[in-house]
């Protein structure tokens, strides 16, 4: 008797692979604006679709799966943002690059840099951190958060102001402060040789122009004064009887300087 040969079926452990084709998808599976249709039959009552991938968008990198997923389009809260499935794997949006910048602080009415300004800077809820202007009235940083900072200011002579500012990622931004100069005064005493005071005097203040700013005439106690004028250079013209003297007085913002004048 000659040996029978038999056959063993044997079953394969392995999964089974599914490779779909891009022909093969494009006819069994129809894509609109209206959502997912099988061909030849109705729409679904949901509108899908079918994506195999999504790019990367302003909020951060979707990773998923490399399979094929259903998602409803209505899952997206506003446009621009990838289907929160995605969102979920890696909520983390993608770092923004630092920002830098470069600030001054001017004389509003002069366009002059300010030096040794106090800038009181604040970012979010961090604790504000005090920094102070170089004799160009300078202030800069580099690699910090881009975003909006509160930056509050206090120099002497000045209005102290607040402004805000937004900072933008990956560029040095150019900042530029004006501060109004507080008004400046002078108080000043005219007398004799003898030291007793000179009244009734003739004081004319001019700007550095030789324009006349302000005309007063000495007290019983030989005094006399200005307010509310704008920091610069200005002389004083003293005249008793017929003879004048003239004196240079330089005045910066929110100065009150004292004189004393002795009349010859």
């Amino acid at each position: 008797m000659q040996p029978q040969l038999r056959r063993t079926a044997r079953r394969s452990t392995r999964p089974m692979r599914v490779v779909l084709f891009a022909g093969v998808l494009a006819g069994l599976l129809t894509v609109g604006n209206a959502g997912l249709a099988v061909a030849g039959g109705e729409k679904k009552e949901k509108p899908r679709a079918v994506k195999l991938y999504w790019k990367t968008g302003p909020l951060g990198r979707y990773t998923y799966p490399s399979l094929l997923w259903n998602f409803d389009d209505r899952d997206r809260d506003r446009r621009g943002q990838g289907p929160a499935v995605f969102r979920e794997q890696n909520p983390d949006p993608l770092t923004p690059p630092p920002a830098a910048f470069d600030g001054q602080f001017l004389n509003a009415e002069t366009g002059h840099p300010i030096p040794e300004v106090e800038a009181i800077i604040s970012y979010g809820e961090a604790e504000p951190g005090v920094v102070l202007t170089d004799g160009r009235g300078r202030f800069s940083a580099e690699d910090v958060p881009a975003g909006q900072y509160s930056i509050a200011s206090h120099a002497a002579g000045y209005y102290d102001e607040k402004t805000t500012v937004t900072l933008v990622p990956g560029k040095t931004n150019v900042v530029r402060l004006r501060l109004r100069p507080r008004p400046a005064a002078f108080a000043g005493h005219l007398r004799a040789g003898d030291g007793q005071p000179v009244a009734g005097a003739r004081v004319v203040l001019k700007d550095s122009k030789r324009k006349v700013v302000q005309e007063m005439a000495t007290l019983a106690d030989g005094s006399f004064g200005a307010g509310g004028l704008k920091a610069g250079r200005y002389t004083l013209e003293v005249t008793i009887g017929e003879k004048t003297t003239r004196t240079s007085l330089e005045l910066k913002p929110g100065d009150i300087q004292e004189l004393e004048l002795a009349a010859k």
